[in-house]
């Protein structure tokens, strides 16, 4: 939405406010399909796997997901709002204003925190 507010010949002010918003749902497909007889772990995250041993406070996982079965989706959204002054004293102008700019952004599914 724009809104232009004209106080006189010398002045005017342009407001804009926007917002847009996207979900995606996004799936890691594999480059070769893979036969479902020879995939070691089936499903999504399979937890933690770790090989070696060691004392820390999160291992690494030593094992990832089938690929095309961790799911996930993601959601965006963009607010925008921004106004601007405009002024003319004869042959000069003058313009000054702000923009403000905000982005969020959810995200679900089994694919968070997976290696």
């Amino acid at each position: 939405m724009k809104e232009t507010h004209v106080f006189s010949s010398t002045l005017v002010n342009v407001a804009t406010l926007g917002y847009s918003a996207t979900l995606a749902t996004l799936v890691n497909v594999p480059a070769v399909p893979m036969p479902a007889d020879i995939v070691f772990l089936e499903g999504g995250n399979p937890g933690t796997i770790v090989i070696g041993g060691g004392i820390g406070a999160a291992a690494q996982s030593a094992v990832a997901g089938v690929p095309g079965n961790n799911p996930s989706r993601g959601t965006r959204r963009f607010f925008t709002y921004s106004d601007d002054v405009r002024f003319i004293k004869g042959k000069h102008s003058w313009s000054m204003g702000g923009w403000f700019h905000k982005v969020q952004q959810n995200m679900s599914g089994v694919a968070l925190g997976s290696a």
